[in-house]
């Protein structure tokens, strides 16, 4: 029984503790309620024993801050359980929680600390659980936290500043889950990892692990889930026919190569996903992975398997639910196995070497299949249908993808498809004008339509976020008919026969992001009064004939965010207007400042989607190639390109161009993406776009993606991924 100065003692500790946090009273559930009416074991977020404050529950209590090291928090020594997840402390990690002796549980998960964790951490010998994901540290983690005796749950994830390596493991290690993705660890993973024998889920993922993987890891029998994607392991692949509760298993977007023996999956009936994509794994596809009972999800996109696909057993009664082969070498007809598998949502096949024709009636079988992907294969889609068969029986997709098909004519039955949102018909030979309906995102371009553009796909602008016509025989003027609310970020006609001028309405289309109207018939003077879209960042207008001077002196509005500006070809004329090209902030970058606002092109096609950050400037295309930039085919909530750092290109300018190389104050303006066109016309084109990216981000965010440059570079294409139970499309290179 606890004396009564001892339970006064604890009860002040916690109204001090209460007194000196900053937080906001009508969003807090415990801390509001906190008073000396009844007694202190019954407050919210309190548990006692014997009269001892034993666990303390602060999370989401909208902390703001009042955690400094002589805070009474650290009074509490019977605390076992100390969990302040979910608010925003915004200080770095006090060492004084090395006076909580008794500590079990350590939650600080998304609690806003940040910068170093204390060595003192390694004298709580009692921890079971220390969870410090999303916390911003950085610095070097103490290799000694692995090794304290107790341990059991070490969860460090989502702090990309965050440096270490693993340490030797002792024997008999108490660890049951090791959490260290999205850091900056890095090495080689230990030999003695095999002394976690009581490990059931290893997520190294999105780090900086290099070496073979350990043989010395197939010891880890218990495993559940094993996660080592997007790091750089070399060598051959692991066998894991020893780890029978397996249920996940990723070792995406590594430097894995060999082949994979069949006997490496034999006997893992729990197994339900597979993911081995972006790697250099090669031979043929063993079948063995889809006589795997409980198999769920199968990922092998891009890397070198060849040959022909084997026919499926028992296809019909597989639980097969998604499977991505894109960007391989395989070759022959599709299995007609694959067509029986009932439970199929996700097929994406694209950039193999498929041959053969695919009759659309094949499709209905797949009742639950909605994303559907043939690109770029050696494939005829047959999309005529049997006079006897129903369009009700179709599955509902929402995307199709059948670019490089062999496709002439229009596919009627995709009228029906009313849950559709991503559609690429690329690269066929359709002929004929375009249908009247139309989805939220419509890529028709480099086909053969001819006729003008359907009114109601400028009227219907409010619903459509990408329209992509480029590369037809589309003739006519574009109509002034782009509604009030228009909603298009991307819209496309480069490339047809467009005449006219450029409507006034197109100012209605405030979320534009991306406009490219190049190699058209338009005359017209530079659209000023584009200048009020403030989310533009991509401009082309080249090999028209627009006419006049560049100046705008009587528009508001600055073009902040505009970061590629194509207008070669043209009929302009006058100066080069000096303050036109410094409102173009968007064309600079400092050298210094390569991650500020203006060092990325973003364009998210869906709201509320936060922008992840690709990283990795790599390469200078030529500019020719460049300027097909805007061949983007943006499907999926957001795609981004990497704008390059610095010191990548840059042309002098003469005469008054040279002029315009300085800011009124005489600071220099790094144009890297600026060139000039003299003779007859005037013009002004960017020719750089980066093509790879930081893999460390790539799936940051992780929960999102990317469509964008297969048309642009043939070596890159597209690959579906499975992140955390949803569905991503991301650009990868080719393996061949």
């Amino acid at each position: 029984m606890v004396s009564g100065h001892s339970a006064s003692h604890q009860e002040s500790s916690l109204l001090h503790l209460k007194n000196s946090l900053l937080f906001t009273p009508s969003k807090s559930k415990k801390l509001v309620h906190w008073n000396q009416s009844y007694d202190f074991c019954q407050w919210n977020g309190i548990k006692c024993h014997k009269g001892h404050v034993i666990a303390l529950d602060l999370s989401e209590e909208s902390i703001s801050g009042g955690l400094d090291p002589s805070s009474s928090l650290f009074h509490l020594q019977s605390l076992q359980n100390l969990n302040l997840a979910y608010n925003d402390f915004n200080s770095v990690v006090p060492s004084e929680f090395k006076k909580l002796k008794n500590l079990r549980h350590l939650n600080l998960s998304n609690a806003g600390f940040k910068g170093q964790i204390p060595e003192s951490f390694v004298s709580l010998t009692n921890l079971t659980t220390l969870q410090l994901s999303s916390c911003n540290l950085s610095g070097v983690f103490p290799t000694k936290i692995f090794q304290i005796s107790n341990l059991q749950v070490l969860d460090l994830s989502e702090n990309p500043n965050l440096h270490g390596f693993l340490p030797n493991f002792p024997r008999h290690g108490c660890l049951e889950v090791l959490n260290i993705s999205h850091t900056n660890f890095s090495g080689q993973l230990p030999d003695s990892i095999h002394n976690l024998r009581k490990l059931s889920t290893l997520d190294l993922s999105n780090c900086r692990f290099i070496g073979t993987l350990p043989s010395q890891i197939s010891e880890l029998t218990k495993l559940v889930h094993l996660d080592l994607s997007f790091n750089n392991f070399t060598g051959p692949l692991a066998s894991f026919h020893k780890f029978r509760n397996l249920t996940y298993l990723s070792l995406s977007h590594n430097v894995l190569t060999g082949t994979i023996p069949s006997s490496h999956f034999e006997g893992l009936e729990n197994l339900q996903v597979v993911d081995l994509g972006g790697n250099s794994l090669f031979g043929k596809v063993p079948l063995s992975l889809f006589t795997l009972t409980s198999l769920q999800e199968l990922m092998l996109s891009y890397n070198r398997f060849e040959g022909l696909l084997d026919e499926i057993p028992n296809a019909s009664s597989s639980v097969l639910e998604m499977l991505d082969l894109g960007g391989n070498n395989l070759q022959g007809p599709i299995p007609m196995s694959l067509f029986h598998l009932k439970r199929l949502s996700f097929l994406q096949l694209s950039s193999n070497k498929f041959n053969g024709t695919i009759h659309w009636d094949m499709i209905s079988r797949m009742e639950k299949l909605t994303t559907l992907d043939l690109n770029h294969n050696n494939l005829s889609i047959d999309a005529t249908l049997k006079e006897n068969h129903g369009l009700s029986s179709f599955p509902k997709l929402n995307r199709i993808m059948l670019a490089s098909c062999k496709l002439r004519d229009f596919p009627s039955f995709l009228r029906n498809q009313s849950n559709l949102i991503d559609l690429d018909l690329s690269s066929n030979n359709i002929h004929g004008t375009i249908p009247d309906w139309i989805w939220r995102v419509l890529d028709l371009s480099d086909n053969n339509f001819n006729g003008s553009i359907p009114k109601c796909l400028i009227e219907k602008s409010s619903i459509l976020k990408v329209l992509n016509l480029g590369g037809n025989k589309l003739n006519g003027q574009i109509s002034d008919t782009f509604s009030a609310s228009c909603s298009l970020r991307f819209l496309d006609l480069n490339g047809n026969f467009l005449g006219g001028i450029i409507p006034k309405s197109l100012g209605n289309c405030q979320k534009l992001q991306v406009l490219n109207l190049g190699n058209n018939r338009l005359i017209d003077r530079f659209p000023c009064f584009l200048r009020n879209i403030s989310t533009l960042r991509v401009l082309i207008l080249r090999s028209n004939s627009f006419y006049g001077p560049l100046d705008c002196p009587n528009v508001n509005g600055n073009w902040d965010t505009l970061q590629i500006v194509d207008l070669a070809s043209n009929n302009f004329s006058g100066a080069l207007p000096k303050t036109l090209l410094i409102s173009w902030k968007g064309l600079m970058l400092d050298k210094n400042e390569a991650s500020s606002k203006f060092g990325h092109l973003f364009i998210d096609i869906y709201e509320n989607i936060n922008p992840m950050n690709f990283q990795k400037a790599v390469s200078i295309v030529n500019k020719e190639l460049a300027l097909r930039l805007v061949k983007l085919l943006a499907a999926e909530p957001l795609f981004v390109i990497d704008h390059l750092l610095s010191d990548v290109f840059a042309e002098d300018f003469s005469g008054q161009s040279s002029g315009a190389s300085k800011s009124d104050s005489g600071s220099s303006i790094d144009w890297n993406f600026l060139s000039a066109e003299m003779g007859f016309t005037f013009g002004l084109g960017i020719v750089i776009l980066p093509l790879l990216f930081w893999k460390k981000w790539r799936m940051e965010y992780f929960k999102c993606v990317d469509n964008m440059l297969y048309k642009i570079v043939p070596w890159l294409d597209f690959v579906y991924e499975n992140r955390g139970g949803k569905i991503y499309k991301s650009l990868r290179w080719k393996p061949y």
